[in-house]
């Protein structure tokens, strides 16, 4: 079963909205970081990868990452900017 299959149950969709909401001030957050996700390359993937495995603070550099990202998903070819 994948996200969107179990968002088909109302329980489930209402907590996940709420939970959006409460972490990113916005229900919308759910299809925009699924589009973001969809949109990544193997070569992001990749860089994100060799980045992390060089960085003292990954959980910085991966939060830095994901805010190039524009809302509708898309951004940058390479992650490394």
């Amino acid at each position: 079963m994948d996200i969107m299959d179990s968002l088909g149950y109302n329980t489930s969709l209402a907590e996940a909205l709420a939970q959006a909401h409460a972490l990113t001030g916005s229900w919308r957050s759910i299809t925009r970081d699924l589009r973001a996700a969809e949109a990544l390359t193997s070569e992001d993937i990749q860089q994100v990868r060799t980045l992390i495995a060089t960085s003292l603070y990954p959980a910085q550099f991966i939060a830095h990452c994901l805010r190039q990202r524009r809302p509708d998903g898309t951004g940058p070819s390479t992650m490394m900017t």
